[in-house]
């Protein structure tokens, strides 16, 4: 499997070399170079870039911080890599392995049966497997996804509480992901302690239901939801409608009709927000769909849908997903997390090249979701490893 995703983080590469020519994981290298050569003339102003970003010490061409901030990361693998991109690549794509992998053995452990469904939901899911390989944002997003995820299960789970150190190793890693992608992070905040908040209060009322859990869940949601507020401008209500409408406009520009989601006059109000959210949350999900651009590139996202549209209901139908205790809200936390993940990157990023390499941030999770306690998958599972 590191085999596979080594050769995935190369086939990034190529595809920017030869399909996407000056790809922006060429401009990150190149510019990571710039910052690993001022490191070796002068590295007290290296270590004040890092620090302040300030373009008077070095112009890297960009104004937007997350990718100032990423690029200060490859300029870490470029010094010792002799600034060589397919070396910087395989070590992206090692991470993005090693935190996925962490993840894994930790589930597969907790429910054995599902092993089958664990690897393939984290593995082998063709657009994940694609764009979190390489030197990617979305290699490094993954792998801070997962490690926080692997620290916050083993403690939810009661497998290992979480230790200062521990609790130390998260806060980087959120403040790292909060640097790349502060969407996901603010989100993933939200609802990692949405679960532990009604976990505790569970056990103060001792509720079992579902309904009762689903409603301390999404409670305590609104309430971390106005405390991150604070932590980024977008977040505020007042503010967070007029980005997702500013970043949809945007990419429309510079889209082909035949390769987006045409949204009905959005508008930085709640009532058009509202409107468009059944298909915001179908297209991050099913689309798009086999056949709907003519662009081969496509196709796999197609297939993917078209898996997720038969698992989906067929998981429901079958009742494999029956919360009971921890898991029902880590089944709370999962839906919660991949639906207003999916409606915000579907409104705000409505163009399907960018919107199937973003949602690599819950993809993973949603398959595991509704492969988890397939009967089938589970008897191929005691067939193949037991």
């Amino acid at each position: 499997m590191l085999l596979i995703k080594c050769l995935a983080g190369i086939a990034v590469g190529l595809m920017y070399t030869y399909y996407y020519p000056g790809g922006d994981t060429f401009v990150f290298h190149e510019r990571a170079g710039e910052l690993a050569v001022l490191a070796r003339a002068d590295i007290k102003a290296y270590l004040t870039f890092w620090v302040t970003s300030d373009q008077g010490i070095i112009d890297l061409g960009y104004t937007w911080s997350p990718n100032i901030f990423f690029i200060k990361i490859v300029s870490l693998f470029s010094l010792f890599t002799g600034h060589n991109y397919w070396l910087t690549s395989l070590y992206f794509s090692l991470i993005s392995f090693s935190g996925l992998w962490h993840l894994a053995l930790l589930l597969s452990r907790q429910w054995s049966q599902n092993l089958l469904a664990v690897l393939l939901a984290l593995f082998c899911v063709p657009t994940v497997l694609f764009w979190s390989s390489g030197l990617t944002k979305e290699s490094l997003t993954l792998a801070l996804i997962a490690s926080i995820l692997f620290t916050f299960l083993n403690d939810f789970l009661d497998i290992k509480k979480i230790t200062f150190l521990g609790f130390l190793k998260v806060f980087l890693l959120f403040v790292v992901l909060w640097q790349i992608r502060y969407y996901y992070a603010g989100l993933l905040i939200v609802v990692i302690f949405a679960s532990w908040v009604t976990r505790y209060i569970k056990t103060i009322l001792r509720k079992e239901h579902l309904a009762g859990l689903l409603s301390i869940f999404c409670f305590s949601c609104f309430i971390l939801f106005f405390a991150v507020s604070f932590l980024h401008p977008n977040f505020c209500m007042s503010r967070i409608l007029e980005v997702i409408v500013e970043n949809h406009d945007a990419i429309i520009m510079r889209s082909r009709p035949r390769g987006m989601i045409i949204f009905s006059e959005l508008q930085p109000d709640i009532v058009s927000i509202t409107k468009n959210l059944p298909l915001a949350f179908f297209s991050a999900f099913f689309r798009p769909f086999i056949g709907e651009n003519a662009s081969l590139i496509y196709l796999i996202p197609g297939f993917e849908g078209l898996a997720l549209m038969v698992l989906a209901p067929w998981s429901i139908f079958q009742k494999q997903v029956q919360p009971d205790g921890r898991l029902s809200i880590l089944i709370i936390a999962t839906i919660a997390y991949c639906i207003i993940l999916g409606c915000f990157l579907a409104l705000s990023a409505p163009n399907f090249g960018a919107l199937v390499r973003y949602r690599i941030g819950f993809m993973p999770f949603l398959y595991l979701l509704v492969m988890v306690n397939n009967p089938w998958l589970k008897k191929q599972s005691e067939r193949m490893f037991h």
